[in-house]
């Protein structure tokens, strides 16, 4: 995604390409964009179709968005620091 500063200003790259080899998503939220079917929404796909972990933030506005998004195969995190760190070493630091 770029950004292009107004009036002739430069353009500025301000996201990252994907990299090969990760061993999780974390996506920080689920949100408008997302919801009408752009942002990060094709990232969380194609982490899915990879059978990659991907964690995804979702606040209460979108939550039935997401679930119509999301297959039934998933599992529902507490918003908690030690449910999402215990997930992380199971799942991930196994």
């Amino acid at each position: 995604m770029d950004l292009r500063v107004l009036l002739d200003g430069p353009v500025l790259r301000i996201s990252q390409n994907p990299n090969q080899g990760v061993d999780q998503l974390i996506v920080y939220k689920f949100g408008k964009h997302e919801v009408r079917g752009w942002g990060f929404r094709t990232m969380i796909t194609g982490a899915g179709g990879c059978d990659l972990p991907a964690i995804v933030g979702v606040n209460k506005l979108n939550v039935r968005a997401f679930d119509k998004f999301v297959s039934s195969n998933i599992m529902r995190l507490a918003p908690n620091s030690t449910v999402i760190t215990g997930w992380f070493f199971k799942n991930i630091l196994k």
